[in-house]
């Protein structure tokens, strides 16, 4: 879905501006509409949402997207 890209796009944009917290949001949107079409390497989508958990002091949440990137 292009909405998938679209809110990807949207999680770039926030977490290069330091709004770590709305950019997981937004990742965890893209990844939610990527889900069945896989119009994204979800790799990617789950590497960007571990970097935006970072980036917010939610290491765990990191951590575990990291994990999921890896499967």
């Amino acid at each position: 879905s292009k909405l998938a890209l679209l809110f990807a796009l949207k999680g770039f944009s926030e977490l290069e501006d330091g709004n770590f917290a709305n950019s997981a949001a937004s990742f965890q949107t893209a990844i939610a509409y990527n889900k069945d079409v896989k119009f994204i390497n979800p790799i990617s989508l789950y590497n960007y949402l571990g970097i935006a958990f970072q980036k917010n002091g939610r290491f765990r949440d990191s951590y575990s997207m990291l994990d999921k990137a890896e499967e």
